[in-house]
């Protein structure tokens, strides 16, 4: 017997049924991740903290507080939490004593500025994915992120304020591969340069975070492979790309993208895949470029398809150019 159930089973159809909270079961019938989007009844929470196979949890829900994610089962890999109950140093206490291999917070209270609220993060051995959402992040959040041993993906959102020279504080032993800016407008107040020391980054984005343009320019990365920037206020034209000289994949969403820009990085020698989505880049220039580079993919403004079924060379049907 589990509790008042025969199994989890029917426990999970509980949480589905009466709380609406989301919840995955493995082959075996055991539940191993759940969304709390209502809060459990004390009786309730007693059974969810004990499932043996349970190593996921999402919390929407304000109503869940510290005394709740402190209890928490142990062997917890991931954890999301939006709620505006839970302080950041709770947050650092959960996080020391379980092996967490993803975490992403929003919405927590309690300092974000204070240096010492994250360095928790240097103790996380395993920690391989994080997602970041407040206002403001002082230099030594990225001093303890970035020597996190094994984190190889970071995003950060709607971040207004970096502090002074952030990104200095950013150490060129870390093992970061992603990163990942969202609504950042901070960004633009800081030089990046110091990014340049992530010597084994492949995939960077900025999405609404403003022009960018000139602060890549400081930029140097050897390995990168994959650039995405979709911001309305990005100027193409201020984009040098001899500073990625791997770059592969290149996405500019929603930017100010012109025909000469798309002939210019075409030039690019590694470059095979290239999207310029709400742009107003013309098909007459995209049929240009893909006739003179058989090597490249290019999914223009008129494209309904995903960026990975861009049109080829081989693929312009000249019954849709007349269209």
């Amino acid at each position: 017997m589990f509790g008042p159930f025969r199994d989890e089973l029917e426990f999970f159809r509980l949480l589905e049924d009466k709380y609406h909270s989301g919840a995955d079961v493995s082959d075996d019938y055991h539940i191993t991740e759940v969304d709390l989007r209502e809060l459990l009844s004390p009786q309730d929470f007693d059974l969810l903290v004990r499932l043996p196979q349970l190593r996921h949890v999402n919390i929407f829900c304000n109503d869940y507080t510290e005394k709740h994610l402190l209890r928490l089962p142990k062997l917890l890999t991931s954890l999301s939490s939006s709620s505006n109950s839970i302080s950041l140093q709770a947050i650092g206490k959960f996080c020391a004593e379980r092996p967490l291999t993803e975490l992403s917070i929003s919405g927590f209270t309690g300092d974000s500025m204070n240096p010492e609220n994250w360095s928790f993060l240097t103790e996380m051995l395993v920690l391989s994915e994080m997602d970041v959402e407040c206002q403001s992040l002082p230099a030594a959040y990225f001093s303890s992120a970035s020597k996190a041993p094994t984190l190889r993906k970071l995003t950060l959102a709607h971040v207004e304020h970096f502090d002074r020279q952030a990104f200095d504080a950013v150490s060129g032993e870390s093992p970061l591969q992603e990163l990942a800016f969202f609504d950042c407008p901070g960004v633009m107040k800081n030089d990046l340069s110091a990014l340049s020391r992530l010597k084994q980054l492949n995939v960077l984005l900025f999405v609404r975070c403003g022009n960018v343009a000139r602060c890549l320019q400081s930029l140097r990365y050897t390995d990168l492979t994959y650039l995405l920037i979709e911001d309305d206020e990005f100027v193409s034209a201020e984009l040098e790309l001899q500073n990625f000289p791997s770059l592969r994949t290149l996405q500019l969403n929603r930017c100010k993208v012109t025909d000469a820009d798309l002939e210019r990085f075409s030039n690019h020698g590694p470059l095979r895949h290239l999207t310029v989505h709400n742009t107003s880049v013309s098909i007459s220039a995209i049929v240009a470029v893909v006739e003179k580079n058989k090597k490249l993919i290019i999914c223009g403004p008129e494209d309904i398809l995903s960026a990975w079924e861009g049109r080829h060379h081989k693929d312009w049907d000249p019954k849709y150019l007349k269209e």
